[in-house]
């Protein structure tokens, strides 16, 4: 992670990149949206291209560092019943007016 961009108008982007969704991301990702926004950080780039999946609840873990005590997801069982999956509340590291792009391949 680092500032990728230092704009005229104030704006400092901060550019990440997950390769993998496993057990150590959010702690990670959490870490860098942290020292991101210590160094001016107010604008965001997630690079998720050439990420192969990984943890499903990692994914949803992740969410929480956005989405404060939301349902991020459902999952639909075998039977048609949907199990939804929240995030965590008082989680959230991104001031919610700051802007994200997430890059994806495709």
């Amino acid at each position: 992670y680092k500032i990728s961009e230092e704009r005229s108008d104030g704006t400092k982007v901060g550019y990440i990149q997950i390769a993998e969704f496993n057990s150590l991301v959010k702690a990670k990702l959490e870490n860098a949206f942290k020292e991101l926004q210590n160094k001016g950080a107010n604008a965001f780039v997630l690079d998720l291209r050439g990420n192969p999946g990984g943890a499903f609840q990692s994914a949803v873990e992740i969410s929480s560092l956005f989405v404060d005590n939301r349902v991020a997801t459902y999952v639909v069982d075998s039977n048609g019943v949907e199990l939804p999956f929240k995030t965590m509340a008082d989680r959230v590291v991104v001031d919610p007016k700051a802007p994200v792009a997430i890059w994806v391949d495709g």
